[in-house]
């Protein structure tokens, strides 16, 4: 799995797009993509994706709620589940 770093700076009620972008060597079912936030960080959302098949990424849309602090620098971990046919 490849994602690019961002600069993350959505404004409230705003989303920003993390591209993800997935290397096969199997066939395998559609791939759930979710994030995974580091602990004791809230106020970060994002509603989890799917890479199908016949695809290689996708696009997953970051929010952060009004009134977040969050630290300056921040790494968000990025999980992939699938089966193998």
């Amino acid at each position: 799995m490849k994602v690019e770093p961002i600069i993350l700076a959505p404004l409230a009620n705003e989303s920003q797009p993390i591209e993800v972008q997935l290397i096969r060597r199997v066939k395998m079912q559609p791939i759930k993509l979710r994030l995974v936030p580091p602990p004791g960080i809230v106020g970060i959302e994002c509603e989890p994706g799917e890479v199908g098949v016949d695809q290689d990424r996708a696009v997953l849309q970051l929010r952060v709620a009004p009134k977040s602090v969050l630290p300056p620098r921040l790494t968000l971990d990025i999980k992939a589940e699938s089966s193998r046919d």
